[in-house]
């Protein structure tokens, strides 16, 4: 009995590190996938709209609506990074441009690209980077 027990713990172990091994790539995109499955989690659960992911760089997680922008059709499906660029504008930041997939941002002769990039379909994943 025992020994079926642990063939079957070794088989089920084998065929989740098979599974870690396929899909590293995918599992390990954004660094450490703790922040961004916790990310996730708390997008689902609240009413808030971006979630802080990383500190160094500073990376934010998004759902996608799948909804199309009107204030920036060419950018990216969805609308919830209009929110966040709003967000931005509120505390003081003025849009400079768009370029491909991200915002040109300053305040105060300082610039802030924000990358934005598709974690699945489902998510995106907002990269801060200040010049």
């Amino acid at each position: 009995m025992k020994r079926r027990v642990f063939w079957i713990l070794g088989i089920m172990m084998l065929i989740f590190l098979v599974f870690i091994i396929i899909f590293s790539d995918i599992i390990f995109q954004e660094g450490n996938p703790i922040p961004v499955i916790s990310g996730i989690l708390k997008l689902q659960k609240n009413d808030i709209f971006v979630v802080q992911i990383s500190e160094n760089p500073i990376k934010y997680i998004i759902k996608n609506d799948k909804k199309d922008s009107k204030k920036y059709p060419l950018l990216m499906p969805g609308t919830r990074h209009e929110m966040y660029i709003n967000n931005k504008i509120e505390q003081g930041w003025k849009v400079e441009a768009t370029h491909g997939s991200s915002f040109v941002l300053s305040k105060d002769n300082i610039t802030l690209n924000a990358i934005l990039r598709m974690l699945t379909q489902n998510y995106i994943v907002i990269e801060e980077r200040y010049n």
